[in-house]
């Protein structure tokens, strides 16, 4: 940047010399040369700025890769189900061993650090970085990762020793969380008793954070600093706010005494220069930018006038975001997490504006697989191939329910939420009573489950519907779900009525409210 600088005042004083013969010769150049000075002093920050973003969005884009190696018990029918963190949208994968069970498998990811979801009966959360070889023995209850290098070894081993202590706590926080959603409605209502409810979700966020950090300071102290020692008290510190990002506690996430705390523990540079290297701190930043977005977004997506409103909720994330590369991330993202609205025309046209004002290249690109894969899921495209299978491997496609209405619930084991609408889809059937012949609900497991484990989930939460299992080889790949649960509704005659459809309580909710739902209007009769 000095040497542009030094270029234009070499030319500036270059252009002068050549003009001293003549007077207004000189009066006009000197004006040409400040109004450039001018410009240049004003865009220099801005190309700064930028220069930064792109480096950013290089790091952060980057397409990577990391080696899963090992063996699995028989237990495991040689799959096992794991994702991995994106800056757009988890990726979904399939562990597969040999005869002999044995596996190796190139993973791709981007970016430098992510987080890697084992399914083995929880979500089991291991962080990886690029170039990573991670061999892991997955034994009928157990499992036991290692690493060649020391300290990515001390990763793993803080990594298993923080699920083991803190799994039931993040759950715990989880729990009272619903109970407040329950309690007002999805944030609706403002009750005492709603109030007082978040009170404890905060009470119980401040002790997990303070019993996080204990671990990883008695771990340090006892066997030595892990790699991404900063990964973990970042994830440790931000992983349970975005339930204070959901509920009432925005006006402590950003003004008070978190963001102000994190604030001066870590330069505001931080953010912008070393976020590549602990995404955590990004995941939590671009979340809250996305429910800044979202939250203007949500209530306009079916409105005439919702480009004005896009373009508020545009002009309030870029308030607060640090570079426009993230702030432009930051509505890519919104605009999958507005997915589960529908795809609408209204839809679609929110995605065009938000596209037509990216400059990152990669995002753009990005979006335009987006927007494919959008217009494929609208409601009247026939729906793509889903192959499922009961638990005794019995196949079942679409084509087997046609001549009524199909309501598919993808769940996933150790997905609390999913748990929670198994128990609503009764008080479902009865509001609807009369009108439910023509419908058939499944519920469609997304790991590839054992039979016994399977019928022993399904008989312990009172699963009376269709319970079948995703063949996720046989069918399209936009049922590579890894948001639980996701609800589609499907025609009659195999068509989409609606990707992404409300989930049963919700449904009730509305019904509630006297508002007309998609499930609702497709159960009325024409």
């Amino acid at each position: 940047m000095l040497d542009k600088i030094n270029r234009w005042f070499a030319w500036i004083i270059g252009e002068i010399a050549l003009n001293l013969q003549c007077y207004n010769a000189i009066a006009m150049k000197i004006k040409h040369c400040v109004t450039l000075l001018f410009l240049f002093a004003l865009m220099s920050p801005y190309a700064m700025s930028a220069e930064r973003s792109m480096t950013l969005a290089d790091s952060i884009m980057a397409d990577t890769t990391f080696v899963l190696r090992g063996v699995m018990s028989k237990k495991w029918n040689g799959v096992i189900k794991f994702a991995v963190s994106d800056p757009i949208k988890n990726k979904s994968h399939e562990l597969r061993a040999a005869g002999n069970g044995r596996f190796e498998m190139t993973v791709p990811m981007r970016g430098m650090i992510q987080n890697m979801y084992l399914y083995v009966g929880d979500a089991v959360t291991v962080p990886v970085c690029a170039g990573d070889t991670i061999n892991i023995i997955f034994e009928d209850d157990d499992m036991r990762l290692t690493a060649r290098d020391p300290k990515a070894q001390l990763d793993l081993q803080l990594a298993e020793i923080i699920y083991n202590k803190m799994r039931k706590r993040y759950l715990d926080i989880n729990r009272t969380y619903n109970s407040y959603n329950d309690k007002s409605g999805y944030k609706r209502l403002k009750t005492v008793e709603s109030d007082s409810i978040f009170a404890l979700v905060m009470s119980k966020t401040d002790y997990y954070h303070e019993r996080y950090k204990n671990i990883v300071d008695t771990f340090i102290a006892n066997h030595g600093t892990p790699r991404l020692e900063e990964y973990f008290r970042v994830a440790g510190y931000y992983g349970p706010l975005r339930f204070l990002a959901y509920g009432n506690g925005d006006m402590k996430v950003t003004r008070g005494a978190y963001m102000s705390e994190m604030r001066n523990n870590i330069p505001f540079n931080f953010y912008q220069e070393s976020l590549m290297k602990y995404p955590e701190y990004a995941a939590f930043m671009l979340y809250y930018l996305g429910q800044v977005t979202e939250r203007v977004s949500c209530t306009f997506l079916r409105r005439g006038d919702y480009h004005d409103k896009v373009q508020h909720a545009m002009d309030v994330s870029r308030l607060i975001s640090p570079s426009r590369f993230l702030n432009e991330l930051s509505e890519v993202r919104m605009i999958d997490a507005n997915m589960l609205l529908g795809v609408d025309d209204n839809y679609r046209k929110h995605m065009i504006y938000v596209y037509d004002n990216l400059h990152t290249a990669a995002l753009r690109r990005e979006m335009e697989r987006r927007m494919a894969e959008v217009d494929r899921l609208a409601s009247g495209q026939p729906a793509p191939t889903l192959v499922m299978k009961d638990s005794d491997g019995r196949k079942y496609t679409l084509d087997d329910f046609k001549g009524k209405y199909v309501y598919l619930d993808f769940w996933d084991f150790g997905c609390s939420h999913c748990i929670t609408e198994f128990g609503v889809v009764p008080r479902l059937r009865e509001y609807y009573a009369g009108r439910m012949d023509n419908v058939e609900i499944i519920t469609v497991c997304a790991s590839d489950a054992s039979k016994s484990k399977l019928e022993k989930f399904v008989e312990k939460h009172k699963m009376n519907e269709r319970n079948l299992i995703l063949d996720a080889r046989s069918s399209d790949s936009v049922y590579n779900i890894t948001s639980f649960p996701t609800y589609i509704l499907i025609d009659p005659q195999g068509r989409i009525v609606e990707f992404y459809t409300d989930r049963p309580s919700v449904i009730l909710f509305k019904a509630d409210a006297g508002v007309a739902t998609t499930f609702d209007k497709a159960l009325t009769p024409k």
